[in-house]
């Protein structure tokens, strides 16, 4: 919720108060509108599920009575303009997540809105997995990992810390960097995403995005954004970006302006610090930052389908003081192949997942 912050003006004199230009005005201002709703439901402690029936309802301030009363959810203008309450049936389909809703109220010249929120969980309990190793790689232990795609028989990553940063190509089978461009001192780079022949890259606090040229690795553009940069990735037409909350950006790749938002929910509440983000056969998985864990997100809806735990994985690497948590996710869906390491990991490993 939007805090809004009052400003009272203090006036000098009985005769009224200056203005810009130094002159004094005795203008009274004008009448608030008055209030025509005392309370509405749901509250913003209100959850319900996907396919469930959400009654709306309004109590109007004593002695006033309404002509008409009209209900918006999400910005969209529902159906009736009646005085009575309205009863929404959610789809199964439904996003997941935080919901805004309004309702204008009018009796005679006058007109309020009462605003209110409530949220809205999957309707199902995420699959639950475990993986099995099925190989081995090397991976250069001075790599901190932020982002982490495949293509055409080479890993790219994106690495962070100040002074440290930089954008690879990388040998699957040696783990060594066969192209790689590191990034001004000042920045902490982030997640990457390949599009339409293009790498683009994220930076954590700095607010500040670059483009790449996919075969010289040549900067060729700068975007901002207004949040902290984490996870990066795309579905071949637009760009998915995390910020450590629970939400993830749709970007547009030519304007870099929002297009929606995705919030991240199972069937118990919101998963927040997303992390690194992969595009896997119409899912977005993320690591979670600091929890062995990858869940897999409808984008769609947002929902939390599934969630891949990694017990004892990180027992797999030789662990130094440098040793940080788990985070890369790539896939090569030629082979359907997934990779997995994390940020200062001497190993990367393919794997496989067991519903559990």
């Amino acid at each position: 919720m939007k805090k809004i912050f009052l400003v009272a003006a203090l006036c000098l004199g009985a005769t009224g108060c200056f203005n810009r230009n130094g002159v004094t005005s005795t203008a009274a201002p004008e009448p608030a509108a008055p209030m025509l709703i005392a309370s509405a439901t749901p509250t913003f402690r209100d959850v319900f599920q996907q396919g469930q029936p959400i009654a709306f309802d309004y109590r109007p301030v004593e002695g006033v009575t309404l002509d008409s009363a009209v209900l918006y959810v999400d910005g969209v203008r529902q159906s009736g303009t009646d005085v009575a309450a309205w009863t929404c049936a959610l789809p199964m389909s439904a996003r997941v997540g935080r919901y805004a809703y309004r309702i204008e109220a009018f009796s005679g010249k006058d007109h309020s809105t009462k605003v209110g929120e409530f949220t809205v969980l999957p309707a199902h309990a995420p699959i639950e997995y475990t993986c099995e190793v099925l190989d081995t790689y090397p991976h250069d232990r001075q790599a901190y990992t932020q982002g982490l795609f495949w293509h055409d028989g080479f890993l790219y990553e994106s690495t962070g810390l100040k002074g440290q940063s930089s954008l690879r190509k990388v040998e699957l089978t040696t783990g060594k960097a066969v192209r790689r461009i590191d990034l001004s001192p000042d920045y902490f780079g982030e997640g990457i995403a390949l599009l339409d022949g293009k790498i683009y890259q994220l930076t954590w606090q700095d607010r500040q995005g670059f483009v790449y040229d996919f075969d010289s690795f040549q900067q060729i553009e700068k975007f901002g954004y207004g949040t902290e940069g984490w996870g990066l990735t795309a579905d071949g037409t637009s760009l998915y970006k995390s910020d450590g909350s629970e939400k993830i950006e749709v970007l547009d790749p030519n304007t870099f302006k929002r297009v929606r938002t995705i919030e991240a929910y199972t069937d118990k509440g919101k998963v927040e610090h997303l992390n690194e983000l992969e595009w896997i056969d119409g899912e977005i998985w993320a690591n979670v930052y600091g929890a062995d864990i990858i869940v897999r997100i409808d984008p769609a809806t947002g929902a939390v389908v599934g969630i891949i735990g990694f017990p004892g994985l990180i027992k797999r690497i030789d662990r130094d003081a440098t040793t940080d948590v788990f985070n890369g996710i790539a896939y090569d869906p030629a082979a359907k192949a997934i990779y997995v390491t994390g940020k200062n990991w001497n190993k990367l490993f393919r794997i496989r997942l067991i519903a559990e």
